[in-house]
């Protein structure tokens, strides 16, 4: 028989008591560590899928935008079109007493060029989603005495100009923002703003299968070929592609006002004076 002896079962309770804790605390920290691992896998898948244009724009729009954080971004020294902006302007051949709008402005690293370029006769609209980046670029304008330059701030599906204002609408880095759903409206009030035979300039990113760097990618939803074909089935022409050297990642696109639909109409036009002939 056994004999009790109640201070060994004091000690096995208190031992039963540490194993039960000990293994409540492992638990725990198993499955904490499964939720932390899930969660960053899952903000990890997140973070590798394609964001649309209009995720992508949400943050433009916030009120606490932080600009400085954007101006290291967009004015970093190895952007593209940054650091060939200048080479950019010159390949654009604008004329003194010209008026241009930059869409999509973002923090203004072509405002001071256009300015320059179009003259006191001429003028620059900075086009922007974001409060924001437009109160920035009226700062920098008043600084450096930017008297010909005013800010629009646009909306989803208008740039918001008024009809035949622009000699060029320039959109850098921007294209891939136009949302899906709000394409159309946006091109069409583009080419209102233009005034006849005025240009359209588009540089964005060059998605190439098996060649583009996982960035664009992953962001960037449409090669240059694809564009153009977008773009002249809203109505414009494409009338060159542009080579700076110093762009190797972006296409650098000009197409004209209406000459893709004035071009269909001489084709019908010809196509009917030809069998009227025959008859």
């Amino acid at each position: 028989m056994t004999e009790h002896n109640p201070k060994r079962q004091a000690e096995f309770f208190l031992m039963g008591c540490k194993v039960f804790m000990l293994s409540l605390i492992l638990t725990f920290c198993w499955t904490s560590g499964q939720g932390i691992a899930l969660a960053n896998a899952t903000a990890s898948f997140k973070e590798s899928q394609h964001h649309s244009p209009e995720e992508m724009n949400d943050k433009f729009k916030a009120t606490d935008l932080d600009i400085d954080k954007f101006v290291s971004r967009f004015e970093a020294p190895d952007r593209e079109v940054f650091s060939a902006r200048e080479a950019i302007v010159d390949a654009l051949a604008i004329k003194p007493g010209e008026s241009i709008a930059d869409v999509g402005a973002g923090t203004g690293i072509f405002e001071e060029l256009f300015s320059s370029a179009v003259g006191p006769g001429g003028w620059v609209y900075a086009v922007d989603i974001s409060a924001g980046f437009l109160t920035h670029i009226n700062e920098i304008a008043g600084k450096k005495g930017l008297k010909n330059l005013s800010c629009v701030l646009s909306r989803d599906r208008s740039i918001c100009l008024p009809p035949n204002c622009v000699d060029t609408i320039f959109i850098c880095n921007t294209y891939h923002h136009f949302g899906e759903s709000s394409k159309t409206a946006l091109l069409k009030s583009i080419d209102e703003a233009l005034i006849d035979d005025g240009r359209l300039v588009i540089i964005d990113f060059d998605r190439v299968e098996g060649k583009s760097r996982e960035w664009i990618m992953k962001h960037i939803h449409m090669s240059s070929k694809e564009v153009i074909k977008e773009i002249e089935a809203a109505g414009f022409k494409l009338k060159e592609e542009k080579k700076v050297k110093a762009l190797k990642e972006n296409y650098f696109l000009i197409f004209e006002k209406g000459r893709a639909e004035e071009e269909r109409n001489e084709r019908a036009d010809a196509a009917v004076t030809g069998e009227k002939n025959e008859q």
